[in-house]
Formats: C-alpha cells, sequence, structure tokens
C-alpha cells in the first residue's frame, strides 16, 4: 500500500475541488454527494484498503 506524503499546491487543491463540483453539478459537501462518491468508488476503496495494486491511477 501507498504510505509516502505528496506535495500538492493548495491552489491545485482548489482548482480541482471547484472542478469536481462543476462536474458533479453539486456541493461537495452534502452527505448525499459524500455518499454517492463513496458508492461510486467503492471497487477503488477496498482495493487500497486491501493492498491490491488493480488501480495503479491511484498508487
Amino acid at each position: 500500500m501507498w504510505c509516502g506524503t505528496r506535495f500538492v499546491h493548495p491552489n491545485t487543491v482548489r482548482y480541482r475541488l471547484r472542478k469536481a463540483k462543476e462536474l458533479l453539478h453539486g456541493k461537495l459537501t452534502t452527505s448525499s454527494m459524500i455518499a454517492n462518491l463513496h458508492l461510486a468508488y467503492q471497487d477503488e476503496i477496498l482495493a487500497l484498503q486491501e493492498g491490491h495494486r488493480e488501480y495503479p491511477h491511484l498508487s
């Protein structure tokens, strides 16, 4: 499992969050949005927790 730390500039984080909000047509802080995103990425989340390398883009 990946345990390193990567630096991401704060402006990059803001930009990506703003783009995600635009693409998803909603606030990323609502409980329904968080639940939908969790369900949409559940396979990837479980693979990361189990240490599988099936999703190299997440490593």
